[in-house]
């Protein structure tokens, strides 16, 4: 029933194909992560530089053709201490995108990295969770605040230059269900 509802918003709504406005860095210089951070974020290099991603939904048992193109970079910030990622949602007519900061941190004490996501639309402000579980795929879960519907994201690297996120919601009979994918392609940079 989500599913249907997300299908609604995108499409019934005329939702734009194109990311908002997001450019890529001009150079390739994405910084590089400090000592010992590269050893705990490594799980993380995927994300590295600018992608371009196809929004896609589960219907009727399989993966929806791209309803929306999106934009997610990838740096090393405060010097080298982070990993920073943002997010550039595609626009619904007269509307704005959701547009976010990610934040991603090795936290030692649980041995999980932790994440602050805050984004423009409704200035919604999150803490994730997320580790490698046994399936190999890195998974991320929402501790703060509370989630009202259970989901359950992980991401899965499906080549040199391509990674995928898929979000699965529990149903009314609380089986996990797919909610969306995420196709991320690595976009080439322009060297300085």
């Amino acid at each position: 029933m989500l599913t249907k509802k997300l299908t609604t918003l995108l499409v019934g709504a005329g939702m734009s194909l194109v990311a908002h406005g997001a450019a890529a860095q001009e150079t390739c210089d994405f910084g590089t992560p400090t000592e010992g951070v590269a050893e705990t974020m490594a799980p993380w290099d995927f994300l590295i530089g600018n992608h371009e991603v196809d929004f896609r939904l589960w219907q009727d048992g399989a993966w929806s053709e791209p309803l929306a193109i999106a934009r997610w970079n990838g740096w090393w910030g405060l010097e080298g201490a982070v990993l920073i990622d943002e997010w550039f949602g595609p626009t619904p007519p007269g509307g704005e995108p959701v547009l976010g900061v990610n934040v991603r941190v090795w936290d030692e004490s649980v041995s999980r990295w932790r994440m602050t996501w805050q984004q423009t639309r409704g200035a919604t402000a999150a803490i994730y969770e997320s580790e490698v579980r046994d399936d190999g795929f890195m998974h991320m879960w929402q501790t703060n605040p509370p989630e009202t519907q259970e989901t359950d994201a992980w991401f899965e690297v499906t080549g040199d230059n391509t990674w995928i996120r898929i979000q699965r919601i529990r149903d009314e009979n609380g089986d996990w269900v797919n909610q969306f994918r995420l196709d991320a392609r690595r976009l080439s940079c322009q060297p300085e």
